[in-house]
């Protein structure tokens, strides 16, 4: 899973990782990359093999004058507290959303659900499969699934 959020007081990127497995001495140890492209900073692992049942957690803290972008393979995403413009995208995994206070841009390549909590910017979601689920928006919405449902729930959305 990542998990991401904004803090407003931090000037660093910090990030903490997490490798967990039911059997804890099979943990094969593992070696990230990171390299600066221009103005965006990637955070690659090298290991691509995960044994059955280990999972990795990526818990990332952004500074509120960046903008973001975070993109998973497979797996879950969750941001909070949200202050900068925002783009999250995983080909295979769930994608949550808690307190935005500007844009998010929120995409599901393949199979996942993604839900939204208190948004207060404009919202745009997209899954291939699954449901999308919006409380609490307080500005404009799109939202787009080509299997399932859509459920929002809304506050003073302005009309278009």
């Amino acid at each position: 899973a990542i998990v991401t959020a904004t803090d407003k007081n931090e000037p660093l990127v910090l990030l903490k990782i997490t490798k967990k497995s039911p059997a804890p001495e099979r943990l094969k140890a593992l070696t990230y990359a990171h390299s600066l492209n221009g103005q965006e900073l990637i955070i690659q692992n090298s290991s691509k093999e995960l044994l059955e049942h280990e999972s990795i957690d990526f818990d990332i803290v952004v500074p509120q004058k960046l903008a973001q972008s975070v993109s998973a393979h497979k797996g879950n995403v969750l941001a909070k507290d949200i202050q900068m413009p925002t783009r999250l995208q995983t080909n295979s995994g769930s994608i949550e959303v808690v307190n935005a206070h500007n844009s998010i841009d929120a995409q599901v390549e393949d199979k996942g659900s993604i839900t939204v909590r208190n948004t207060h910017a404009r919202t745009k979601v997209q899954t291939n499969s699954g449901a999308i689920s919006i409380y609490d928006s307080h500005h404009s919405v799109i939202a787009q699934t080509n299997q399932g449902g859509i459920i929002l729930y809304a506050k003073q959305v302005p009309s278009t």
